[in-house]
């Protein structure tokens, strides 16, 4: 056996092979001209990694790592759709983030539950269409929908 073969043998020994699945589902890579508020949008969702435990004057988690890893992926991936109306971004009672848009007389409300799975509520007038979406599903849906808007 050579060196170089008793060296790549002694590191696959060391370092186990890291879990890709879950965390690489749906890597979402900005275009080359997102929505003006993509930046801030994304300082508000980095912003809740500071809250603490009770954030909400009660006894509320802080959403975890995951749940703000896919509001990040699902704030870029809006971003991508041409809407000048900033979402209203904000953490919500049980560890979950919400990011919700209201533009002519339509809404669109995305929840990022704990357990990473999307609610969304959507209106238009007297419609309203409430899901809860799949784990594959979720970031397209999400431009899906913020394209829905803009129609």
């Amino acid at each position: 056996m050579t060196q170089l073969a008793r060296t790549t043998g002694d590191l696959d020994r060391r370092r186990p092979v890291p879990d890709l699945s879950l965390q690489w589902e749906e890597v979402v890579v900005p275009g080359s001209d997102p929505a003006p508020w993509m930046s801030d949008a994304l300082r508000a969702v980095n912003a809740f990694e500071e809250l603490g435990p009770g954030w909400d004057g009660g006894d509320g988690p802080v959403p975890s790592t995951e749940v703000l890893q896919l509001a990040r992926r699902i704030v870029v991936e809006t971003a991508q759709v041409q809407i000048g109306q900033a979402p209203h971004i904000g953490p919500v009672p049980g560890g979950g983030v919400q990011i919700e848009w209201h533009l002519c007389g339509r809404d669109l409300e995305l929840e990022i539950l704990p357990d990473l799975s999307l609610g969304l509520l959507a209106i238009d007038g007297e419609r309203v269409f409430a899901q809860e979406v799949s784990i594959v599903e979720r970031v397209p849906k999400a431009r899906a929908l913020v394209e829905w808007l803009t129609r």
